[in-house]
């Protein structure tokens, strides 16, 4: 398929993630991109019914995100083909939903994408468009497990803010571990890209902290496809995604129980191992990027059919 793709350019920001699903978009398509950061011959706003007349044909446009997309983004309610956005952040959290409304309002979509339950059932209770689950997936090459010695015994790294509601808690206990005669070697920082991924095939053991809307986020296919064990507070698309609490993961139930499996887990090295072992196989055989392109393919193809 031909695809315009009116979406700015993730690489340089800390969701590199979104970034790597796109480039395997392209990988398996022929994209064409318009965008500030890539071509934008109109001026200040990229047109896009100037963009389908001047570069197609296309069998349909694609955009992901209203907050990195609507301030430049103008003419889509003229554009005849086939529209698809890939949702980020509509929360109920003010003013995501009602910001986001407003854009899929203004550009009129065909159809929707959501990458968390919680967003795939917020969209279906207030939007007509259809909308389907696309939850997120790993670009195994760059996340990856190179033999690398295993220097840190725990890791988190993270941004703070008011949607993680938990990642304090867990940074003081992790600071807790650091300390003393006995005490875990530590990383929990906030880093660059290149530096986060080095960070994930060092690490015995990765901490995640769900969000306020207990979705999983990239980190959790990122850290298991580097081959850590994976010790979460519980998700809600855990099942969804066929991940098993003892097999794929570590889930804990608050502080204290964050720090004992911690203990216990660098203590029994082989069962860590196994359980991180498991879980990395698992991810690369079922959530990683080209087969995730291959489910949005088939979606969209089955509606452009239909349509």
């Amino acid at each position: 398929m031909r695809i315009l793709s009116l979406t700015s350019d993730f690489s340089k920001r800390h969701n590199w993630g979104h970034q790597h699903f796109r480039d395997e978009i392209a990988r398996q398509h022929d994209v064409f991109y318009v965008s500030p950061d890539y071509l934008l011959p109109y001026g200040k706003f990229v047109f896009a019914d100037r963009a389908v007349a001047d570069f197609g044909p296309f069998d349909f446009v694609l955009t992901v995100s209203a907050r990195f997309t609507r301030d430049w983004l103008r003419g889509m309610e003229k554009v005849k083909i086939p529209k698809v956005h890939i949702a980020l952040d509509y929360v109920s959290a003010q003013p995501f939903e009602a910001f986001y409304d407003g854009f899929l309002d203004r550009d009129r979509y065909d159809l929707l994408f959501a990458r968390t339950l919680y967003e795939l059932e917020r969209l279906k209770s207030r939007r007509a468009e259809p909308v389907y689950y696309l939850p997120y997936a790993v670009n195994e090459k760059i996340y990856s497990d190179t033999g690398l010695k295993r220097d840190i015994d725990v890791s988190g790294v993270w941004s703070q803010g008011r949607g993680y509601p938990y990642r304090a808690e867990v940074k003081g206990t992790l600071r807790s571990l650091g300390r003393g005669p006995n005490a875990c070697r530590v990383y929990y920082h906030k880093c660059q890209h290149e530096e986060y991924v080095d960070v994930l095939r060092r690490s015995k053991i990765f901490i995640g902290s769900v969000n306020k809307f207990k979705t999983l986020t990239m980190k959790v296919t990122e850290a298991m496809a580097c081959g850590c064990l994976y010790l979460t507070d519980e998700p809600l698309d855990l099942g969804a995604q066929g991940f098993v609490n003892g097999k794929h993961l570590v889930l804990y139930d608050g502080m204290e129980d964050l720090a004992s499996k911690i203990r216990y887990y660098l203590r029994h090295e082989q069962e860590r191992m196994n359980i991180a072992k498991e879980g990395r196989r698992f991810v690369l055989e079922r959530h990683n990027n080209a087969i995730r392109v291959g489910q949005f393919t088939k979606k969209v193809t089955t509606f452009l059919e239909e349509a």
